[in-house]
């Protein structure tokens, strides 16, 4: 008996081990929680649907929504086109012919993607408002729907009801988008009666007690599923067999909720279950609940309630609602990041970490949880609180160092004592040494190599620590110790400690100039013999000479600037962690962005914590757990989704158009709408958000614009013709080839149409040639006014120089010789000397006066003729006088004849002072005339004269007033007593 109870107990520890075994291989998958963020304000989502163009269609009990990619967009209520009438939904369904239909209280409406618009059907439905019907089968071309009463079918075609039908058969099943829907399952008697629409023979399934079955859905063509309370039995419908009770995994039954269990096709041989709280894969062939789907770090996806409905999309991800935890979006693409977590409340903020790969062994230090010990794949091994004496939290580890292959040194933060831990015993025990009593959160343990590590205290004093015979010895760092550690290539230090710990300027001239003195946190990465340098405004990359070769900020693609953790992957490419997850910079330059999307513990990581190990494996630790991955499989994972146009505008009014946005190839707007707002998502497996996106306008630039993760366009063009294009990637490409193209005509204002501008020319032209032609007709009438006047004029001087020379010169001719008579019949006296005197000096300025009208103007070389020739006539009366001339006559122009008359009784008064009272016997007249200047000179070699002294009688003030009246300056330069005397006329011309 006893040896019988023990084959019993051991026969039920095997099948109970075998139950074990076959429900728990957990299946983990990145997923994302739907937030208020994004523009979901409805937790509850009863249905969803995917349309032609990638648009995912959420139903919540009274709204509708359409997700970009990006955001959540609710329908309004309303009866036009772009609202719907309904405030109490059932269901969507997506037609043959591409159409979605929404199902309300009042009757459906359609919607058609190509112009995104609705069509409504509103008060069709018989029966009370309230009466709640639902898709259940698709018959042809005809939809039957249900409610508890009543049945009717519409034609997909026509949308008119064909047939109504009051019924009080029990409809088992609710209609399943990825399950065969051409039949209908009711319960008849003692058995469920199934009907196709297919031509398929009727099937009558009788049970024993019916009761317990709860729905019956079928699978593909010839299996069907009976649910019941506790599990699920298959029914062959071709040759009736029938399986054994398939019990469910969640502790053996249904939670009594009142909602019926949905399933979906996964694929071929793979049904989902949404079995309460839990999301469970049934395989068919294995006929067995093989995998249960759960996050990353190995939870349930949802803690409370249970799961309302599921979708998978084009892309496979899974798109749940549940009845308390809003929507979630589970992709079943292979995960190359590993999330390194624990179920130990808040203990999965990851300080710093070391990773023994050959001892199977992860340490993880935590902020306020101690010391945590992982195997390599991420089963937690053990904890280490190490709390303090009377304190409730742990203890923070602020740094780790390897001594051995076993052994590891840890640092606590401000605590007198630090600890050696063994991972081979999974023991740890304290050891307290003076020089380690403060430990600052920042300050870390620079490893050398396994047994000799450096540390950097808080006064900048470099402590070495080495391990030798299991016993831990200090000591001061020596410069070969800084070389060494400046030779692995990678430091992490504070700002003010670079200098101490490095010995090195260089590393201080790189900081400087990038006017970072006060840059804090740094981590330093050597690539070949270049340094990288991780800043809190991004990373710089200087050459050996200390020269800035590349900056990676935001500018150049990368979601945040406040550099963590810095390494490089086995081909040179860069690796860091920032604020707002990972980035990746290949050698080219091209950055790809990787955020919680992507199963990252969290967007935000931690300083220092990144590592790389033998194998090429990648860490990083942040607030919410430990990631690794290898980098050639995220490289493998770049994709380029469906990009979207969603929205574009101008001047912020909408664009008037009766097609979708994203269906729109050609846009013409006139140039007082020219400023464009585009805005455009992606559709893939990340939320449209995660994306790179990039434009260029063809016509006016030819480079790519990179927008980063905005995705918003903001054009204001000039009149032209332009082709936008547009892309989206993981990353930015130089190189991209447009995924979206627009064409897009601003037509210009009236006043630069062709046929304004020509109108306005030839108007221009015209007004122009009227202008021109009347101010010719003036300049015409003047001139010729101006001619006739100057002939008038001529005309009054020939015959004022007639008269004077016919009456005045005769007259004073006379006089002269009436004088001459009677100084001959007379003695001379005083009297008739002066009188002759006058009526010479009358003469002279008669013959002047005529020859001034007579001459309208005379050249300089003429000028200058007359005078010499008036010297030389004088002189013939002084044979002891020599007379002397030099002429420069370049530019020979004319004087006119008032101003030539000036300078020749300037000259000759000046040539008359020094016959009369010079006493000269050599006497030179020089002329010079250029462009811009003329110049007369008199000089002579007598015996000058006083100028304070001088007699008025010289005629000094009379030449002065001439060389003014003429424009000109006379200046008189004489040594009293010694070589004569210069006059100088100049005159410049301007």
């Amino acid at each position: 008996m006893v040896v019988l109870l023990r084959k019993i107990i051991l026969l039920t520890t095997l099948l109970t081990c075998q139950a074990c075994a076959t429900f728990s291989q957990e299946l983990r998958q990145k997923h994302t929680v739907i937030d208020e963020n994004l523009g979901l304000t409805d937790k509850l989502i009863i249905d969803l649907v995917e349309d032609s163009t990638g648009l995912l269609w959420l139903l919540s009990e009274n709204n509708l929504y359409w997700f970009d990619g990006s955001e959540y967009n609710k329908i309004p209520h309303g009866n036009s086109i772009h609202q719907i009438p309904g405030n109490v939904f059932s269901q969507l369904y997506r037609s043959p012919e591409e159409e979605i239909w929404i199902v309300y209280n009042k009757g459906y409406s359609i919607y058609n993607p190509t112009t995104h618009s609705f069509s409504h059907f509103i008060d069709i439905i018989p029966g009370n408002r309230k009466e709640v019907f639902n898709l259940v089968a698709v018959k042809e071309f005809d939809l039957i729907f249900r409610s508890d009463r009543n049945s009717f079918s519409v034609n997909r075609l026509t949308k008119k009801i064909a047939t109504f039908n009051s019924n009080t058969d029990i409809l088992f099943h609710q209609f399943s988008k990825s399950l065969p829907h051409n039949y209908l399952a009711t319960s008849k008697n003692n058995g469920i009666l199934v009907q196709f629409f297919n031509n398929q023979p009727t099937h009558f399934i009788s049970l024993q007690n019916k009761k317990y079955v709860q729905n019956a859905q079928l699978i593909n063509d010839s299996l069907l599923i009976l649910i019941q309370t506790s599990g699920i039995v298959l029914y062959n419908l071709l040759n009736g067999d029938t399986s054994n009770l398939i019990q469910y995994p969640t502790n053996g039954k249904l939670l009594a909720y009142n909602k019926e269990l949905k399933l979906i096709s996964k694929n071929k041989n793979e049904i989902l279950f949404l079995l309460d709280n839990e999301l469970w894969i049934f395989h068919v062939l294995e006929k067995q609940f093989t995998n249960k789907i759960v996050s990353l770090n190995g939870k349930n996806l949802i803690d409370n309630g249970y799961y309302k409905n599921g979708y998978f999309d084009k892309m496979g991800n899974l798109w749940v609602s549940s009845n308390l935890n809003g929507l979630i979006k589970i992709s079943f693409k292979t995960q190359p990041i590993h999330l390194i977590g624990n179920n130990i409340e808040d203990a999965d903020f990851i300080k710093c970490f070391m990773v023994n790969k050959s001892a199977n062994c992860i340490l993880a230090g935590t902020y306020g949880k101690g010391l945590l010990l992982y195997d390599t794949i991420g089963n937690l091994i053990k904890q280490f609180p190490l709390k303090r004496a009377n304190t409730e939290a742990g203890t923070i580890i602020t740094s780790i160092g390897q001594l051995d292959q076993y052994h590891y040194l840890v640092f606590a933060f401000s605590q007198p004592e630090q600890y050696i831990i063994n991972i081979k015993t999974h023991t740890i025990k304290p050891v307290s040494i003076p020089t380690f009593k403060s430990i600052g959160y920042y300050q870390e343990i620079i490893q050398l190599k396994p047994g000799e590590l450096l540390y950097s205290s808080s006064n900048l004093n470099t402590t070495k620590i080495k391990w030798q015979q299991n016993q831990l010895n200090i000591s001061f760092a020596t410069v070969e110790d800084r070389v060494q550690m400046e030779a692995m290539g990678n430091i992490k230090l504070q700002h003010q400690n670079i200098e101490s710990i490095t010995a090195n300027p260089y590393f201080t001239k790189c900081i400087r100039q990038l006017s970072l003195d006060q840059a804090g946190r740094l981590v330093l990465q050597r690539r070949n013999t270049n340094w990288l340098i991780g800043t809190i405004k991004g990373i710089f990359e200087f050459d050996k000479n200390a020269k800035l070769l590349n900056t990676y900020n935001k500018d150049a693609g990368m979601a945040d600037e406040y550099i963590y953790g810095l390494v490089l992957d086995n081909t040179g490419d860069i690796w860091c962690s920032h604020n707002k997850g990972i980035s990746r910079i290949s050698k080219e330059g091209n950055i790809l962005n990787l955020t919680k999307s992507d199963g990252l513990q969290s967007d935000e990581f931690n300083y220092g914590a990144a590592a790389k190990t033998e194998d090429g494996q990648l860490f990083f630790g942040g607030i919410k757990g430990l990631n690794s991955f290898y980098p050639t499989l995220i490289n493998n994972q770049l994709e380029t989704p469906k990009l979207l146009v969603t929205h574009i505008s101008t001047s912020d009014n909408k664009l008037s158009t009766d097609t979708a946005f994203w269906n729109i190839r050609n846009i013409e707007l006139p140039f007082a709408k020219n400023s464009l707002k585009i805005k455009v998502s992606a559709i893939g497996n990340f939320s449209g958000d995660y994306y790179n996106y990039q434009y260029r306008v063809k016509g006016l630039f030819s480079e790519w614009k990179n927008l980063g993760r905005n995705r918003e366009i903001n054009l204001a063009l000039p009149s032209g013709k332009y082709i936008l294009e547009m892309a989206c990637s993981n990353s930015f490409m130089k190189n991209a080839i447009p995924q979206k193209s627009i064409f897009i005509k601003i037509t210009p204002p009236f006043y630069l149409r062709w046929w304004f501008i020509v109108s306005a020319i030839a108007t221009v032209i015209g007004i122009l040639f009227l202008v021109l032609q009347a101010m010719n007709r003036h300049r015409y009438q003047k001139k010729l006014a101006t001619l006739k006047m100057q002939q008038q004029v001529e005309n009054e001087r020939r015959r004022i120089s007639r008269d004077l020379h016919d009456n005045m010169g005769a007259y004073t001719t006379a006089l002269l010789s009436n004088v001459e008579k009677l100084k001959q019949q007379n003695k001379a006296s005083d009297d008739l000397n002066k009188m002759e005197s006058n009526a010479v000096n009358i003469l002279s300025s008669l013959r002047e006066t005529i020859w001034v009208l007579n001459n309208r103007e005379i050249s300089i070389a003429e000028f200058s003729d007359n005078f010499k020739n008036y010297c030389i006539k004088m002189l013939q009366n002084f044979d002891s006088i020599e007379f002397e001339s030099e002429e420069h006559i370049i530019d020979d122009k004319n004087l006119p004849a008032t101003e030539a008359l000036h300078f020749d009784k300037i000259l000759k008064e000046a040539f008359q002072n020094i016959l009369k009272h010079s006493g000269a016997t050599h006497i030179i007249f020089k002329i010079e005339s250029h462009a811009s200047l003329l110049c007369f000179t008199i000089e002579d070699n007598g015996k000058g004269f006083n100028m304070n002294t001088i007699s008025r009688g010289y005629g000094l003030e009379n030449m002065q007033w001439r060389a003014k009246e003429a424009g000109a300056i006379i200046n008189i330069t004489n040594n009293h007593n010694k070589t004569g005397t210069s006059i100088y006329l100049k005159k410049i011309n301007r």
